[in-house]
């Protein structure tokens, strides 16, 4: 391309010479005309000179040169398209594991609170097809019973503009309902409207672990609680009293909040190794049965038959003991 450059130029240099000397001799007076041969040869030069000038015409290798680099520069344009055809590709595909594939549920809302838009992973939590989202009111997929719950927190989200989280359930089609976390922000689309964003995450198995370990603690409350056993909780590492029933409270003459303050060894006679020896004995379940001699608030020294055992409660491994007074068969 750069070496036809010189030749346009030389050319056009040329033409423009040659139309100042065509004008330069039209302002002169013309020389008297003897004969039509010397019209003609004037008629000719002036022809000559206003005709257009056309660059050299190139030679072969510089033509097939020309048509070189030209192919080459297609060639490079093509290589561009294709890589940018390449990034735009590997950025949706980004953009559908970020957002489409993700972990968590995304809708957004516009201020009717209809769902504007909605990815994959959202419709498969309301067990919908992701194209019957648009357009529909979030409240439609909210349990009756937990209305109230959305309404304050939209209301909240609404009245301070700040990031609002609560924990509801939501409607399922095919199957019953499920707990879900929802961490709204307010924002901006693209023409200045104000929308909301919407985190939606499953809670369903934390909500019914703690269910289950709700549950759990009820019935060993009732059954602690309401047992006319002497029954101790203790924290094997430390050996402080964990807990205390009535019937032991009752049994060792202190109050439940003095027993939750005081450790085993204050009640066991064994010095604090032994007990201690005892106690990851009783843990790691070689020994459930033990004999001891336990100390009362009044002094006195009482023979015990103790069953102990690991359990497992609020996530802590804790030993549960079963106090037996057994001083009246030791004396007899």
């Amino acid at each position: 391309m750069t070496g036809r450059d010189p030749k346009r130029r030389a050319a056009a240099k040329a033409t423009a010479g040659a139309l100042e000397s065509a004008e330069a001799a039209s302002s002169e007076a013309p020389p008297p005309i003897s004969d039509l041969a010397d019209l003609r040869s004037r008629a000719e030069e002036r022809a000559r000179a206003l005709a257009p000038q056309h660059p050299p015409a190139l030679s072969p290798d510089e033509t097939l040169q020309e048509l070189r680099v030209h192919q080459i520069e297609l060639e490079m344009q093509n290589e561009e398209l294709r890589r940018a055809q390449l990034a735009l590709e590997d950025s949706r595909a980004r953009y559908f594991d970020l957002y489409d594939l993700a972990p968590v549920g995304y809708c957004t809302l516009d201020a009717e609170e209809l769902i504007l838009e909605a990815n994959l992973t959202a419709a498969t939590l309301l067990g919908v097809a992701r194209g019957a989202l648009a357009k529909q009111p979030l409240t439609r997929f909210i349990l009756p019973a937990d209305q109230d719950i959305y309404y304050h927190h939209r209301r909240a989200l609404l009245a301070t503009g700040a990031a609002q989280t609560c924990e509801l359930r939501l409607l399922r089609p095919d199957g019953p309902p499920i707990w879900a976390n929802l961490e709204a922000t307010i924002a901006q689309d693209d023409k200045g409207a104000t929308v909301s964003r919407v985190v939606v995450s499953d809670i369903t198995a934390r909500k019914r672990g703690e269910e289950a370990m709700r549950e759990s603690e009820e019935r060993y409350r009732t059954l602690f609680e309401d047992n006319h056993a002497v029954m101790l909780v203790i924290d094997p590492e430390s050996g402080a009293i964990v807990d205390a029933n009535p019937a032991a409270c009752a049994w060792y003459g202190w109050s439940r909040e003095e027993m939750l303050a005081m450790r085993i060894e204050q009640i066991n006679v064994l010095s604090p190794a032994a007990v201690r020896a005892e106690m990851k004995s009783a843990r790691a379940k070689r020994r459930k049965i033990f004999y001891f001699k336990h100390r009362r608030a009044d002094g006195t020294i009482r023979d015990v038959e103790v069953f102990s055992g690991p359990i497992e409660l609020r996530g802590t491994t804790l030993l549960c003991s079963l106090v037996y007074d057994v001083t009246g068969r030791k004396q007899a």
